[in-house]
């Protein structure tokens, strides 16, 4: 509560962002991101209990946050995923069967994972992780026309294994 107080105090943007937010949920009873992607609130909101109204306000300021770090990562991914193919000489031209048959594991990088805001890369050989680190900057460090033209950072972790990443 004392962080959330201090960020409101010399943040008046959040708050004006978090007012509006209520505001489009009292009105339409959905709130929505950037990219047009919506959660019907109805439900909580029709029911008058304070505690699912409540309920329904907390969705409304986390849902266009998690939502929006979900899609640049999905862009971030296919852009990742583009230039690992250039790479490592995986062509756009192939067939879809031959595009998932082929073993790109057995050709040095793979991005095994995605997960809300993070990307799990494995790197079979030393040569391709400096360009593959640059790959992953280049792709998540775009700007965001939805939102305005942000960048944000990319926090990039490399180890000899999961657990070593440094």
């Amino acid at each position: 509560a004392r962080f959330t107080a201090g960020m409101n105090h010399s943040r008046p943007n959040i708050v004006a962002w978090k007012r509006q937010q209520l505001e489009v949920l009292r009105s339409r009873k959905r709130v929505y991101n950037p990219w047009g992607r919506y959660r019907d609130l109805r439900w909580a909101i029709m029911t008058g209990d304070p505690k699912l109204v409540e309920h329904a306000e907390n969705i409304a300021l986390n849902h266009p946050v998690q939502t929006s770090i979900g899609e640049i990562m999905d862009i971030a991914f296919i852009h990742a995923w583009d230039q690992f193919d250039r790479m490592l000489g995986v062509g756009a031209e192939e067939s879809v069967i031959k595009f998932w048959l082929t073993r790109r594991p057995a050709l040095g990088a793979w991005i095994w994972g995605q997960i809300h805001d993070s990307m799990a890369v494995a790197c079979y050989d030393a040569r391709f992780v400096d360009p593959i680190r640059e790959i992953l900057r280049a792709a998540i460090e775009q700007p965001v026309q939805e939102l305005g033209g942000l960048v944000i950072p990319a926090d990039i972790k490399i180890g000899p294994t999961w657990g070593e990443k440094s």
